[in-house]
């Protein structure tokens, strides 16, 4: 052991009995430094030389998932009532968190994403499902899920979906800024077999 750290948010289980909260610490790299968000924190946390220094502020008001409700409520209540992180990774100037949020068993769990600028006022909320429409090419919606470098965003999709979309009306009547990149896409999927493996899509921001 080189070092611990003491936990700083103990709590008692709701009426002793012990229960589970998913993803309660997000490690992400960026610009080859370590990072980390504890769920009972809006802090993100910088690892660096065995400290743990504050990077950035994801303000979620009283919606944050605190020791004391951890403790009062049942894990029901917490999931109805309180933001439950799921991932989270910056690129460019821009940061990404995905999270549920009033969740009730038997029911979907819609999942949402929060980004937002780190240097202006752009803000955005969208359903995590559904991602980004994409106009480039007309392709499938683009969900984020990890970052190649600074200014590359990726994701990636099944072949046979990819085919069955290519396949569908809503990408048969897509105008996208790039039709050459639309019959590329074409080319693509007509090559691919439902059984290939996932297919990278790879996003690079306006320089």
């Amino acid at each position: 052991m080189l070092k611990a750290f003491p936990n700083n948010y103990p709590f008692k289980p709701y009426k002793g009995i012990p229960t589970g909260i998913g993803r309660e610490n997000l490690f992400y790299n960026f610009n080859n430094r370590l990072y980390i968000k504890e769920v009972y924190s809006d802090t993100i946390y910088n690892f660096d030389k065995m400290l743990f220094k504050p990077h950035m502020v994801l303000a979620t008001g009283d919606r944050l998932l605190t020791p004391e409700a951890r403790a009062q409520f049942d894990l029901s209540y917490l999931s109805e009532n309180y933001i439950r992180p799921i991932h989270l990774f910056e690129f460019g100037d821009f940061v990404y968190y995905e999270y549920t949020y009033s969740f009730k068993l038997g029911t979907k769990n819609i999942l949402y994403a929060f980004i937002g600028s780190k240097t202006t006022e752009f803000q955005a909320f969208i359903d995590a499902d559904q991602g980004l429409i994409n106009d480039l090419d007309g392709g499938p919606p683009f969900i984020p899920k990890t970052i190649k470098d600074n200014k590359t965003v990726i994701s990636w999709i099944d072949a046979n979906k990819l085919k069955e979309y290519v396949a569908s009306e809503n990408f048969k009547n897509s105008k996208p800024l790039y039709p050459e990149k639309k019959k590329e896409l074409e080319k693509l999927a007509d090559s691919l077999k439902e059984t290939d493996n996932p297919v990278l899509v790879m996003v690079r921001l306006k320089r």
